[in-house]
């Protein structure tokens, strides 16, 4: 359930230091965006760091703080971070309501939706998005993913089977499918599914190494 960052911020921030705090305290907003993005990509009780962010000046930094600290929960904050983020998260989710009629915000507020363990909201959002636009290939993997974290498989897979009836060419939901088939021990099918991802988009590490890793361990 990902977020679009700001491409060259973040790439400014990266260049300043090696550090992952790097651009926190940076003049531009944009690369103090972009560097609390990169604490996205790590665990959650290591985003810590950005919780100062969630006062900042410039709105902008302001909800991507809240969009990188959404999965941690109220426990994580004392009292003035609990406050701070869900002023900095009200925020976050009036912005893509205001742009409710792009699916792309459908998507992203339903992820922040789901991070914050509102699977009911998060997934009315998803189905808002592909109201929007049926072939939204997102939508389609974060439902899905959604429906994968409640346990909920059978209905994961028919998801992905519906995206790819109208997104055939989607790698990501191929490899989606292939990994929800491996869990369901359907071997055949998942690799099929896992090296349809790799032709599609050959270019992609993640999708080429599990499959590398799937055809290995399957065919023991």
């Amino acid at each position: 359930c990902g977020v679009q960052f700001d491409v060259d911020g973040r790439s400014q921030a990266r260049r300043a230091d090696d550090r992952p705090d790097a651009g926190l305290d940076d003049p531009s907003p944009l690369v103090r965006r972009a560097a609390v993005g990169v604490f996205g990509q790590l665990p959650p009780p290591q985003r810590k760091a950005v919780v100062p962010l969630l006062s900042d000046p410039s709105r902008i930094v302001r909800m991507q703080a809240a969009r990188t600290l959404a999965p941690l929960g109220d426990e994580a904050f004392d009292a003035a971070g609990l406050e701070a983020f869900r002023n900095a998260s009200a925020e976050y989710v009036a912005a893509e309501r205001f742009n409710a009629d792009r699916p792309e915000h459908r998507t992203k507020l339903g992820g922040f939706l789901a991070e914050r363990g509102d699977a009911v909201a998060a997934e009315a959002e998803f189905r808002a998005a592909l109201q929007l636009d049926p072939r939204f290939v997102p939508a389609w993997a974060n439902l899905a993913d959604l429906m994968r974290l409640l346990g909920r498989e059978t209905e994961t897979e028919s998801l992905l089977r519906e995206g790819l009836a109208v997104a055939p060419e989607a790698a990501a939901l191929h490899h989606a499918l292939g990994l929800s088939l491996v869990r369901q021990q359907r071997r055949d099918e998942a690799l099929r599914e896992l090296r349809r991802a790799t032709e599609l988009d050959p270019s992609n590490e993640r999708f080429r190494y599990v499959y590398d890793v799937a055809r290995d361990e399957l065919a023991k």
